[in-house]
């Protein structure tokens, strides 16, 4: 990633969206979901909560971008990908997603965890609400941590270097209650840099949702297959 020469004071109303898309949701996850899980009979209101805040955020976001800070949807990278460009999405996707398992192995056998938190636990829902999952983080997680942040942390600090660090940071931080340690550090971390450097490789957010649900796609079948349907 080369380094940009210049950076520039971020207005108030870009300090407001850089709270939304990367303090928001970590703030809710750590404290707000910790509240509302600690009634497990509200397990699916926590679930539904946590899809609705995401989307609430990145709606939030982008219409942020476009009527306060007055800058088109490109600039948070968001531009319709070529065929070719959907293709290699689709495959980058598969590719990776068939590096989880080598990946949870791997961390596993540093990392010992129990059961909470790992992708056996994850799937034992309704396929269907691991679809909407699915679907929202892909597109969520990545206007929030990706398109937005990235792209004004660089016009911030003229680095993509640093701005992909504040990034991953905030990244790996939300999904810290909902995954046990070895998932942290050998599927989250590692993912959420392959995401980061797709990212600055095109400089399409759409690129990178596809990327996002694909990896993520087997999840939901395994939800189907053993979950509660």
């Amino acid at each position: 990633m080369e380094e940009e020469n210049k950076s520039t004071k971020p207005p108030l109303i870009t300090i407001m969206g850089l709270g939304l898309a990367l303090a928001a949701p970590v703030l809710y996850t750590l404290f707000a979901e910790a509240i509302l899980l600690s009634d497990q009979s509200h397990t699916l209101l926590h679930i539904y909560m946590g899809l609705f805040v995401m989307w609430f955020l990145a709606v939030a976001v982008v219409l942020l971008t476009l009527w306060a800070e007055k800058r088109p949807l490109s600039s948070i990278g968001w531009e319709s990908p070529t065929v070719k460009l959907t293709l290699i999405g689709v495959g980058l996707g598969v590719l990776l997603s068939l590096t989880v398992p080598a990946l949870s192995v791997l961390s596993g056998m540093m990392i010992p965890s129990d059961e909470a938190g790992s992708i056996e636990s994850a799937v034992q829902i309704s396929g269907f609400i691991m679809l909407a999952g699915v679907i929202t983080a892909g597109i969520t997680e990545e206007i929030l941590y990706r398109g937005y942040a990235m792209e004004r942390l660089l016009d911030w600090t003229g680095s993509k270097w640093i701005s992909s660090i504040i990034s991953l940071v905030f990244f790996t931080v939300l999904h810290i209650s909902g995954w046990n340690m070895a998932h942290i550090v050998g599927v989250v971390i590692p993912l959420g840099a392959a995401m980061i450097a797709l990212y600055w490789w095109k400089r399409n957010l759409i690129l990178v949702i596809i990327v996002h649900i694909v990896i993520n796609l087997p999840l939901v079948f395994l939800a189907f297959s053993g979950g509660e349907g």
